[in-house]
């Protein structure tokens, strides 16, 4: 059993993450507004400063807004950086198992989360 489920809005892939500019490569604009309407969201459910230091396991479950094919391992960027963001975790490092698992098209996309302290 968990000790943390919650879900979480669709990420951005990985590929709009980090974008070249000016001869630096900086976090794109998909990616500041996702991390910035993810906090928000972690947030209004209660789930921001919880400050986790312990070794976790976690669990993404992805539930696509389209039928698209799609990348399994290109959304697990924008949700780990959105926790720690958020200062659901310390660090993302402290994440010393994870699995994901793709799930049903849902309307608007979302990633259901399970986070277990070891």
């Amino acid at each position: 059993m968990a000790d943390y489920d919650f879900t979480m809005p669709w990420p951005p892939t990985i590929n709009h993450w980090h974008q070249p500019w000016r001869g630096r490569i900086i976090k794109g604009a998909k990616a500041r507004k996702y991390e910035s309407d993810a906090v928000a969201w972690l947030k209004s459910i209660g789930l921001n400063g919880e400050r986790l230091a312990n070794d976790l396991r976690v669990k993404l479950t992805l539930h696509p807004p389209t039928n698209a094919r799609y990348d399994i391992d290109n959304r697990t960027k924008g949700v780990f950086d959105s926790l720690s963001a958020a200062d659901f975790w310390v660090d993302d490092s402290q994440v010393v198992e994870l699995s994901i698992a793709k799930g049903e098209k849902v309307k608007g996309g979302m990633v259901e989360v399970s986070v277990t302290m070891l």
